[in-house]
């Protein structure tokens, strides 16, 4: 056989693995769906709780005639409430979890579209589009939010909005919609201080939503959840001991620290981690992380405002990644935000693999690995939790709780960070090196 013919053979047979592999992992993406994303949160997990529990002062407000009362340290935001108003008539549970499954669907499609759109350009091809769908539906996160109906896939549909609209040129746009995510939950803010050092029209349009929606807030439900939910919420989240800051499903720098100075050891029968004599050190030292993080995050915007030119996608990748390793407090399910950077991720592993280093890919896998999972969540009950948990006395925990008490989670948005470094630096290396 001559070296071409050889050379062709290799190519067919080597594209013909490729196929194989992209149609096995296509059908294992479209059983993962079905079964996770359609058939147990229609059939087996109908979870509304948490958002009866954010929806109840508004409704005992529509009953007894009286201003929403805020007493909540997380009470969901006034977007929440204008957005689910109505949705308060639904008294039966089974009825609420039906809606919310849709409307949380279209969210999850909004996100996923915008943020393609914004990340890909010029527009991705059918491939790239089969890609991003495995990347997005196996993401644990994802499914656990589908399951119990909760908000933060409205956030994620609003900051992939607003990173579309960066994107485009719209910035006024970005900034309103990232003010809308804000006044759902405050996880966003932080774009806000990001905005304040990168792009003040985008800042300015933001306090501007702030402001108007706020003021329309305290007409229609009082001043607890208008003019007085931000200070509520900040001076609350701004405690040492803020809320369920020593919770098992903390994942922030802040549940590490803590779980760290308790020896990751938990009160008898709570799911809270034991509090020591130092605990004030461990405050002192969650503080200074903070710090350090929004001092790094500062250096990053101002570079970014020096140098110009348009690099959203990257951006947004940075500020969620630090956005959730900062918080007071960052659950598990939270990391369904990190989906745009995830995307950047894999833009970059698309388009501009000569721009990755070895570490920065492994940074990249692990950290998909830690927070997206692939697999199953339910997958880690299996693992040999009991070799953990028998000696620090925590057997209280299950499988997925362990993963979440041992911050596995933490150790996922590190190494996200860890690639959005190293990819920076290699770029950078490439452009020095060009110019």
């Amino acid at each position: 056989m001559s070296t071409r013919a050889a050379l062709l053979q290799g190519w067919a047979t080597s594209r013909r693995g490729a196929a194989v592999g992209l149609g096995l992992l296509l059908t294992y993406t479209v059983v993962h769906f079905l079964y996770s994303g359609l058939y147990a949160p229609v059939t087996r997990h109908r979870y509304v709780g948490q958002f009866v529990e954010e929806l109840e002062p508004l409704k005992r407000a529509l009953e007894t005639g009286d201003r929403v009362r805020v007493t909540n340290p997380r009470q969901y935001g006034p977007v929440f409430l204008f957005l689910s108003y109505p949705l308060t008539g639904i008294q039966d549970r089974e009825s609420l979890a039906d809606v919310l499954f849709a409307v949380n669907y279209v969210f999850i499609g909004a996100a996923f579209w915008l943020t393609v759109r914004a990340c890909f350009r010029p527009r991705p091809s059918l491939l790239e589009w089969a890609l991003l769908a495995v990347l997005w539906l196996n993401f644990s996160p994802l499914y656990y939010l589908i399951a119990v109906r909760n908000v933060e896939l409205w956030e994620l549909a609003l900051l992939a909005g607003a990173l579309y609209a960066y994107r485009g040129g719209w910035r006024g746009m970005a900034g309103a919609a990232v003010a809308l995510a804000t006044l759902i939950k405050m996880l966003p803010a932080l774009f806000l201080f990001y905005f304040l050092w990168r792009d003040r029209r985008a800042l300015a349009w933001a306090a501007g939503t702030l402001v108007v929606v706020l003021l329309l807030a305290t007409a229609a439900f009082g001043p607890e959840m208008g003019i007085g939910y931000l200070p509520f919420l900040l001076t609350r989240a701004l405690e040492p001991r803020s809320w369920a800051y020593a919770h098992f499903e903390n994942v922030a720098l802040k549940g590490f620290i803590f779980k760290a100075f308790a020896g990751f050891r938990m009160e008898p029968g709570l799911l809270t981690f034991r509090q020591t004599e130092l605990a004030w050190l461990a405050g002192v030292l969650a503080f200074l992380v903070q710090g350090v993080g929004l001092l790094l995050l500062t250096r990053f915007a101002l570079r970014r405002r020096r140098e110009g030119g348009e690099q959203a996608p990257h951006e947004w990748a940075v500020v969620l990644g630090t956005m959730l390793l900062i918080s007071p407090l960052t659950a598990f399910e939270y990391s369904v935000l990190l989906l745009p950077g995830f995307t950047f991720a894999a833009w970059v592993l698309m388009r501009r693999p000569e721009t990755l280093s070895s570490r920065a890919t492994l940074c990249l896998a692990g950290s998909y690995l830690l927070l997206g999972n692939f697999l199953p969540l339910s997958l880690v009950h299996y693992l040999p939790w009991w070799l953990l948990n028998g000696p620090l006395g925590n057997v209280q925990l299950t499988g997925d709780e362990s993963y979440k008490a041992y911050c596995l989670p933490t150790l996922g948005l590190a190494l996200f960070m860890g690639f959005l470094v190293l990819w920076g630096r290699q770029k950078g290396a490439r452009e020095a090196a060009a110019a």
